[in-house]
């Protein structure tokens, strides 16, 4: 993905702190990515520091849009280098640095252009005018390569194409969707489904189908450019403004238009506006409760059967009642056979299966890479299960898409908390599916 001066396109940083597990795991590496993936954070935080700043020096609480970031910017800038010429002027020693040297240079080109226009004036007066002039300059380009590089990021965070590529999560719980669409992106069979799903209209709307429930939600371009553009708000005490965070994911407008229509899907079903239907799967018709996210609900099995219609099995390490299961009109087998037969036949048709797990940790857990840095699994988060070998697993972490992170296989069975999976090829022979049949028809 392309950057672009001053405003992030895609972020990988990982809150909370963790405890460490002393096992190696390689990842899928990219040093070029990881230099981008870094210099986007710092540009990040940047921004929305100065975000954070404005709002707090204003009554409106709203995210300042990019241009104002970018102009607030030079403003920062033309003061820092004022402050920084005038050091220099005054202990002109601290000019060795080169950085200083450097920068009074070019401070000292302004003050020339005022010498030059002006010659009757005092010095004072053309270093006045040579340091508004120049902080100008900064605010007026800090503006242009703010509002650049806003829509350079809102034309590449909702350009559709028909298929998933690297995307970040963003602010919401919806590691599940998320997670669903990368693992169904990893088959010819999923890419498939994901293209078939999302349509663009003439008015450059998208309309998004969800084959499993006959259901079409349109989503119109400004929708789209909204929610590219969201960011949820967290205060503090003293209704201050603390930080700013990306609601919606960002990489990909494939994502964020199937968002959204899931959004949509998830509030009918809250309200009252589709009504049960006794043929399609308990858990794909399950809706939030109270004031809980409407992403809340949703898992990767729900996931598979809206876009695919086929139905999905979860596999629970932790033993659970059988009449639990029947009366959930969905599985959660506990059986070390289903769990071995789903990893030997996802080992053997990697192109047949769309899968995900979660992992049963409390807190964030830290694996080593092969190059010594640290990973996080994250508690409460789905992970797409990109390839199962004969000594490892890969997962992919929606928060950071185009990563795999490669666990030993022992460590992952051990962590393991659940796995939700569907047979793409459409052959029901695998036996955990064959016990949903069982248990939900």
């Amino acid at each position: 993905m392309a950057v672009i001066n001053n405003y992030p396109i895609m972020n990988n940083s990982i809150p909370g702190n963790s405890q460490v597990l002393g096992i190696t795991a390689p990842t899928i590496h990219s040093n070029y990515q990881d230099i981008i993936d870094t210099y986007n954070d710092i540009q990040e935080i940047k921004n929305n520091s100065i975000a954070v700043t404005i709002a707090n020096h204003r009554k409106n609480k709203e995210r300042a849009g990019a241009a104002f970031i970018g102009a607030t910017w030079g403003v920062l800038q033309g003061a820092f280098f004022a402050g920084v010429y005038g050091l220099a002027k005054v202990v002109p020693s601290v000019q060795k640095v080169p950085v200083i040297k450097w920068l009074v240079g070019n401070l000292d080109k302004w003050v020339q252009r005022s010498q030059q226009l002006h010659p009757e004036k005092s010095l004072k007066h053309h270093i006045a005018v040579g340091m508004l002039s120049k902080t100008f300059w900064l605010v007026l380009s800090g503006a242009a390569l703010g509002l650049a590089a806003d829509l350079y990021s809102t034309y590449a965070n909702t350009r559709i194409s028909g298929r998933i590529s690297n995307t970040k999560q963003g602010n919401i719980n919806d590691s599940g969707l998320l997670s669903a669409l990368n693992s169904l992106s990893y088959s010819q069979i999923g890419k498939a489904a994901i293209q078939n799903a999302v349509k663009v209209n003439d008015d450059e709307s998208v309309t998004v189908s969800l084959k499993g429930v006959d259901k079409e939600y349109t989503i119109t371009k400004k929708e789209l450019k909204n929610a590219s553009k969201a960011y949820d708000i967290d205060f503090d005490e003293k209704g201050r403004v603390k930080k700013y965070a990306k609601k919606y994911s960002k990489g990909d407008g494939d994502v964020l238009a199937f968002e959204l229509a899931f959004e949509k899907y998830m509030n009918d079903l809250k309200n009252g506006n589709i009504s049960q239907n006794k043929d399609i799967p308990g858990y794909v018709q399950n809706s939030p409760k109270g004031d809980s996210s409407l992403f809340d609900s949703i898992n990767a099995n729900q996931v598979y059967y809206l876009l695919t219609g086929k139905k999905s099995a979860q596999i629970d390490m932790k033993k659970m009642p059988e009449t639990d299961a029947k009366g959930l009109n969905s599985l959660n087998l506990y059986s070390k056979s289903y769990y071995q037969k789903f990893m030997d036949d996802f080992a053997k048709n990697p192109n047949s299966y769309a899968a995900a797990c979660k992992f049963d940790i409390k807190e964030p857990l830290t694996i080593l890479n092969k190059h010594h840095e640290k990973v996080k699994l994250l508690p409460d988060t789905t992970y797409a299960i990109k390839k199962i070998g004969k000594k490892s697993v890969t997962v992919v972490d929606s928060k950071k898409s185009r990563v795999g992170i490669e666990i030993p296989i022992e460590d992952f069975k051990s962590k393991l908390a659940s796995v939700y999976f569907t047979d793409l090829s459409g052959k029901k022979s695998n036996s955990a599916l064959l016990k949903y049949a069982e248990l939900t028809n």
